[in-house]
């Protein structure tokens, strides 16, 4: 909301976006109060699916400066909700709830801190670095899913369609993120690099990427599998910085 109020009049209105919060805790309690009750086991699934809505319109919102508040309030309304679908879901054990509980503090106490402290006209890179840290996590989630998994072999296609994809596209999202901060941030030059076999590279490491998902979906055991995840992941990041830089 920093950029937002650059553009904020003294005569505007005054904004109530605060008082989304009362729904969303609300729907926060009524789930919480459904999961231990033990009685709905579609619960998890369905505040998951809200979760991502919330956050879909979140980013629609983020489009225009008109709905832009109110885009933040629902990606932050998704947010909290997907977090705890995600905690109801795994039912985690005192102690691992209590680890969760410190790293989700820590994580909170450092972006309020950043928050605070960064300069409304550094946020674009300030954003791209924090994107980046997205399209780790969601490659370093889709890897973990794939290894906790008992035998891999068994995994449906669905299953092993969602791990690459989101091993893939957090690839690229977090290399092509650390390339747009560097740019944006003065720390890389702003000229984009134009090597004279650059579609052919891209291409290239495309069809690396591809090959790697192939083997992924035929169910290899986990040492094959992880060998074609690695490798992906690989292919693609290098696509990803070498797409925006």
């Amino acid at each position: 909301t920093k950029m937002l109020d650059m553009f904020k009049r003294p005569d505007d209105p005054p904004e109530f976006y605060h008082l989304y919060g009362i729904p969303t805790a609300a729907t926060l309690a009524l789930y919480g109060a459904g999961s231990l009750s033990g009685k709905f086991p579609q619960l998890d699934a369905a505040a998951a699916t809200l979760s991502g809505l919330l956050c879909i319109g979140g980013i629609a919102g983020l489009a225009s400066q008109s709905t832009a508040r109110l885009g933040a309030v629902s990606g932050q309304a998704g947010v909290a909700l997907g977090v705890a679908s995600t905690l109801g879901h795994l039912n985690p054990s005192l102690g691992a709830a209590g680890t969760i509980t410190a790293l989700m503090g820590a994580g909170a106490v450092a972006g309020n801190y950043i928050g605070n402290r960064v300069e409304p006209t550094s946020l674009p890179q300030t954003v791209a670095a924090f994107h980046s840290l997205v399209g780790l996590a969601a490659s370093a989630a889709a890897i973990g899913d794939y290894l906790n998994v008992p035998d891999t072999t068994q995994l449906d296609g669905v299953h092993l369609a969602s791990i690459y994809l989101a091993t893939v596209i957090g690839s690229v999202t977090f290399t092509g993120s650390l390339v747009a901060f560097g740019k944006l941030d003065g720390r890389l030059d702003s000229a984009p690099l134009k090597l004279a076999a650059r579609d052919q590279i891209n291409m290239g490491l495309g069809a690396a990427t591809l090959g790697g998902g192939a083997v992924i979906m035929g169910a290899p055991e986990v040492g094959t599998g992880m060998a074609a995840l690695a490798g992906s992941l690989g292919s693609s990041g290098i696509l990803g910085w070498h797409m925006t830089a």
